[in-house]
């Protein structure tokens, strides 16, 4: 329990609320909706429906070098299903006491950070449901993720259509492997290895743009593969009804206030098919 002292509401629910907000933003990969598209939700329902339309099949074709008919085209039926987004409250709550000096500003930053961990992590244990596509294993040394194995899991979505901007999200050791790879001697010498090796390699590699997160989690079995994913921006959805948001209220039982970080959002899988499983090893190779 955190302990505060001298504030009154107004000047303690400004700072905390500003550190809280930009904590939960700069920490999280998905909140701001460039790698996962954002939807909202708009007030008295509780889910997010995503329609998802079928493929109207070819079109047909009349031209002037085969005299142009006088029957109608052919109809064709585009049959939708519906995806449900159900929508969850994440929150964190920490009392600050009238006794004590800890910062606002402070405490809205872990909090902020609290929710934002929560919600990157419900968005990474979906990428183990993407098993439409055959999942890339890493081929090199004990299944170490390879600069093929990017270049093969793009040409598996591409394949099956997907021609949109593609996104990977690796955990940072996968991402160390492709770096240890780049610096072999297949690249020696080249611009690509000397920038890759002076920044960290999180960059863009076969048209596909490349994220860290942490919170990718590995097999339970003796392999311990690390489970990243690719995917385009249509192969998920954020329903977003209120995006991170900050509530502080007066706790006389507890001579302090009630702060509370919360965030009411959810994320789904629409199109399975546009995502496919990276594993890999890390540091602790398969026995």
């Amino acid at each position: 329990m955190s302990n505060n002292n001298g504030f009154n509401l107004e000047s303690l629910m400004v700072p905390t609320l500003a550190a809280t907000v930009y904590a939960a933003q700069e920490s999280s990969l998905y909140l701001g909706g460039a790698i996962v598209p954002m939807e909202n939700v708009p007030a008295g329902s509780t889910s997010l429906q995503v329609p998802i339309l079928s493929l109207a099949g070819a079109a047909e074709e009349d031209s002037a070098a085969s005299a142009f008919g006088s029957d109608d085209f052919t109809s064709t039926a585009i049959t939708d299903t519906t995806v449900t987004i159900p929508v969850s409250v994440l929150a964190r709550r920490t009392i600050l006491r009238d006794v004590g000096g800890v910062n606002p500003a402070s405490i809205g930053r872990q909090l902020g950070q609290s929710v934002a961990k929560a919600f990157d992590q419900k968005v990474t244990g979906l990428f183990t449901s993407f098993a439409t596509n055959s999942a890339v294993v890493g081929s090199g040394t004990s299944n170490a993720l390879t600069v093929d194995d990017v270049i093969d899991g793009a040409t598996a979505l591409k394949t099956a259509g997907e021609y949109g901007q593609l996104m990977a999200v690796l955990h940072p050791e996968q991402v160390a492997n492709i770096l240890k790879d780049i610096n072999s001697t297949s690249f020696a010498g080249g611009d690509f290895q000397s920038e890759a090796l002076r920044n960290g390699f999180r960059g863009t590699l076969y048209g596909v743009m490349i994220f860290e997160s942490s919170f990718i989690t590995a097999t339970t079995d003796t392999d311990n593969l690390w489970e990243g994913a690719m995917f385009s921006r249509d192969a998920m959805r954020i329903a977003m009804q209120k995006n991170v948001d900050l509530e502080v209220a007066r706790r006389a039982e507890a001579v302090g206030f009630d702060v509370v970080a919360n965030l009411h959002a959810g994320v789904g899988i629409v199109d399975n098919a546009r995502g496919i499983l990276i594993k890999s090893t890390g540091n602790t190779v398969e026995t």
